[in-house]
């Protein structure tokens, strides 16, 4: 929905809780970069696909397809890239301010961000720290109810590996992983919406054109079979033509495969527990095989077991392994922090791979966090420090007050000059023609500035 003006009191609620965002991250050492309000198309393009075309602001300018900033990471990343080719420096940077969306859910298209991007290191402390000032944020603005909600790509994605999928069809689950929770629960219909969702149409392996029916991708495997041809067709040989049909064929004869797999992920994806009980539960569900994945348990409850050492407690967070992010480039652990009713407060995650979408030569350790800023703001409990009220100078001529408007303004106080007593509330100070300054019934010389300046203060608070 199109950018209502706020009022002035939650204009500076929302000024109020971004100061307080970004000093907590200043308090962790995070510089505060500048990204362009501009940018090209193709950087967000990369990071998310087509699937979020519609909901940008874009347009055109000099043949370039241009886009208002749809969030910060992107350019941040790009920016590290450029500057550290060989990803081999560790930097701690920081942001603020709009971000436009068209989004489904009737949102403003302009809301407020600040985010950190934590780059260069990719251990467990680095996740640690990440998730420790989001909460450490949140927890000191008084919401509550605050729950930090925790997930891991990597361990979800290798959990779906065991059941033989080639690497593609892995990728495409876990790009609609989100969509588990709300296709029908039942095993046969579970089955035949992952049977469809893995269907590898016909245009990615020629032209774009999709395939109609099963009979035409037999036609067309049998014109290639048959066909002496060694060029490449629409980008690809024939070769791998063949090798890509041959795979959409083999899973549309893995339905028993289906099968195993939509129970386990009907399971997987309700697992929702404490920390104290993750381990357990997690290696429960993954069964026999639990010990192949005695790295990827550990590397994912390693920082959320740091996270004692900052103070948090416990009962704010829920281990969810499969949480659902429709982001595709994530590689390592996920979160939310949210309200007890759902509200997303802030949301981020590690995404070291990335970076080569972007021209850097290999990955680059990346794990950053965005607060939603005008979410946050209607949850916190803090009261707005009130407006500190205006001091207006009044003179005629209007020059007169040019001087010790200056000398109050180099004392901290904010003064405005009219020639007329404005109607909304104010300090009024009266300069005369010798500029003496009259406030309260009380004169002050020029030089004596500095005590009028006192008593304003005064007034102010």
């Amino acid at each position: 929905m199109p950018y209502e003006l706020p009022s002035q009191a939650d204009s500076q609620r929302i000024s109020q809780t971004a100061e307080h965002l970004i000093r907590v991250v200043r308090l962790f050492g995070y510089d505060m970069v500048e990204t362009g309000l501009i940018q090209p198309a193709e950087l967000f393009m990369t990071r998310a696909g087509d699937e979020i075309a519609d909901h940008l602001f874009t347009f055109e300018r000099g043949g370039q397809t241009l886009v208002l900033r749809p969030e910060f990471t992107s350019a941040a990343l790009q920016h590290y890239v450029n500057m550290f080719p060989d990803a081999g420096e560790v930097r701690r940077w920081a942001y603020h301010g709009p971000i436009f969306n068209d989004a489904d859910d009737g949102s403003p298209y302009q809301q407020t961000s600040v985010g950190a991007e934590f780059l260069g290191m990719g251990n467990p402390f680095a996740d640690a720290e990440v998730l420790a000032l989001g909460l450490q944020a949140i927890n000191q603005l008084g919401i509550a109810d605050a729950k930090l909600v925790i997930g891991s790509v990597a361990l979800t994605r290798q959990s779906i590996a065991q059941f033989g999928l080639d690497n593609r069809a892995q990728q495409l689950l876990m790009s609609h992983l989100h969509q588990v929770e709300d296709a029908p629960q039942t095993t046969d219909a579970l089955s035949s919406w992952l049977s469809k969702l893995l269907q590898t149409s016909l245009d990615e392996a020629v032209n774009g054109e999709q395939a109609s029916s099963p009979d035409q991708t037999a036609r067309t495997l049998q014109t290639l079979l048959g066909s002496q041809q060694s060029t490449a067709m629409g980008g690809r040989t024939r070769e791998e033509i063949l090798a890509r049909l041959l795979q959409k064929r083999q899973r549309a004869a893995s339905h028993a495969e289906y099968r195993q797999l939509v129970t386990f992920l009907s399971q997987w994806m309700s697992v929702s527990c404490s920390l104290e009980e993750a381990e357990s539960v997690i290696t429960g569900y993954l069964g026999s095989r639990a010990r192949d994945f005695t790295e990827a348990v550990y590397r994912f409850l390693s920082p959320i077991r740091m996270l004692s050492d900052y103070g948090v407690s416990p009962e704010q967070i829920i281990v969810k392994p499969a949480l659902s992010r429709n982001w595709e480039y994530y590689s390592g652990v996920v979160f939310e922090i949210q309200t007890a009713n759902g509200d997303l407060l802030a949301a981020g995650g590690r995404y070291d791979t990335f970076a080569t979408l972007l021209g850097a030569s290999g990955s680059v350790p990346a794990i950053g966090i965005a607060f939603f800023v005008d979410t946050v703001t209607r949850h916190s409990s803090i009261e707005a420090r009130p407006i500190a009220q205006p001091i207006t100078l009044i003179a005629q001529p209007l020059h007169d007050a040019i001087r010790p408007a200056a000398a109050l303004r180099a004392a901290g106080l904010d003064v405005r000059i009219t020639e007329t007593a404005p109607t909304d509330s104010t300090l009024l100070v009266a300069v005369g023609a010798d500029s003496s300054l009259t406030f309260n019934h009380q004169i002050f010389p020029l030089e004596r500035i500095g005590d009028l300046a006192f008593e304003l203060k005064k007034g102010q608070a």
